[in-house]
């Protein structure tokens, strides 16, 4: 098994216009660098990093007067965004050159140096010269910072903040004595839980999470027929909605999934989801808007990088056929040149052995066969259709309160 490390990102805001002249220039300097890499690796069509720096670093070395180190980390961001760009030529989607338009600049772990005494970080510009920089260092990062085995890894800068990456490797997994297996739906996550005691369905509701995206999704709209006659103004509105949705979105998130990776700490049990990487397909833009609202992937991310530090097993399984195959008898209610369930109301019924249950539960008991049929640490665990306590559902986390109202106005 590969080793895993828990990676966190420590943000430190910069007060506007306090940055020192000396790396305000050293930021320019940073982002010309990597524009000149990106053109040369174009141009030389090279892939490899190794072979971008013998290309660049002679040459850069004696343009810039500035600490060497920045080189090479320029020529990694650089390599980085002309993958990203090859990628869009494959798939034949549009795209540009590429090239950096933001100041910024970053430096390995072994390039600068961090001083928690005296809240402060030191950045070298050339060789003999060092810069430092006030930063406000609260108790939360000393105490994330102090961690035994914690290390620190690169550094980011930019006009208004600093970010510092920390590291270490992640504890290894338990081995579950129960697993709680989600069908990852719009509002709610259903599935059912299973250990030695028996199965019981389990729910994690999130309908508060809907009902702020369609209201901000209509407070957007009367912003653009409002303001459709200055498109700066009516940008920045937009910009600072979005940003508002997106904050109540994720803070509800991580309510939500802190609770799921805290009982499934509690009670020894592995955390089964579905893996929706790719799932998206493009149909009618009324639901593809849904689909992209559709916050599965960072309810995902928070899931799984919450578990981490806590050593909670989580498993992705395969969701093909999940909600039209019966958990009962395995037949697939499914029409192939339709490309879709033939299950069209909440409750699956099975023709073939009557089986009958909510069609999100049946989904979660296919996820659950599918785990514990492909992962060796759940083989303690037993599928028992007989111990489920008819629709009785066990709710892991129930919202505080709904969605507060806004304001209609504008």
């Amino acid at each position: 098994m590969a080793i895993q490390q828990i990676i966190r990102s420590l943000v430190f805001p910069i007060p506007e216009g306090t940055l020192p002249n000396p790396l305000v220039y050293l930021l320019k300097d940073f982002r010309l660098i990597v524009n000149i890499c990106i053109r040369t690796a174009i141009d030389s069509n090279t892939t490899s990093r190794g072979k971008l720096t013998k290309l660049v670093y002679k040459d850069l070395s004696k343009l810039f007067d500035i600490n060497k180190q920045y080189i090479c980390s320029a020529v990694e961001i650089a390599c980085g965004i002309v993958k990203n760009y090859r990628k869009r030529l494959r798939k034949g989607l549009p795209t540009n050159k590429p090239f950096v338009k933001r100041l910024m600049l970053k430096s390995e772990n072994q390039n600068y140096n961090l001083d928690m005494e005296f809240d402060r970080v030191s950045l070298p510009v050339r060789v003999g010269e060092w810069y430092g920089l006030k930063i406000p260092i609260s108790d939360y990062h000393r105490g994330l910072l102090k961690e035994p085995g914690m290390e620190l890894g690169s550094l980011t800068l930019t006009p208004t903040m600093v970010i510092i990456t920390v590291r270490k490797i992640a504890p290894a997994p338990f081995t579950p004595t129960s697993a709680i297996a989600l069908d990852t739906n719009e509002c709610s996550l259903d599935g059912v839980r299973t250990d030695e005691h028996g199965m019981r369905l389990v729910s994690i509701a999130f309908e508060d999470i809907r009902r702020i995206q369609e209201t901000h999704y209509q407070r957007r709209r009367k912003m653009q027929k409002k303001k459709s006659h200055d498109r700066r103004v009516m940008k920045r509105l937009l910009s600072k909605e979005g940003k508002r949705e997106h904050d109540r979105v994720e803070q509800r998130l991580h309510k939500m999934t802190k609770k799921l990776v805290q009982y499934a700490e509690r009670e020894r049990s592995a955390i089964i989801l579905e893996d929706l990487t790719g799932m998206r397909k493009f149909f009618s833009s009324k639901l593809n808007r849904r689909l992209s609202s559709w916050p599965h992937r960072e309810l995902h991310r928070q899931v799984d990088y919450k578990a981490l530090p806590r050593a909670v097993p989580v498993i992705k399984a395969d969701p093909r056929y999940s909600s039209s195959k019966c958990a009962a008898c395995g037949r697939i209610e499914y029409d192939a040149k339709a490309r879709k369930s033939t299950i069209k109301s909440g409750i699956f019924r099975c023709p073939a052995c009557g089986w009958k249950i909510g069609r999100h539960y049946n989904s979660g008991l296919n996820i659950l066969q599918t785990a514990l049929a492909e992962t060796p640490m759940l083989g303690a665990l037993r599928f028992r259709l007989d111990d489920i306590p008819g629709d009785v559902m066990n709710p892991l986390y129930e919202p505080s309160g709904a969605a507060r109202d806004e304001r209609r106005g504008m």
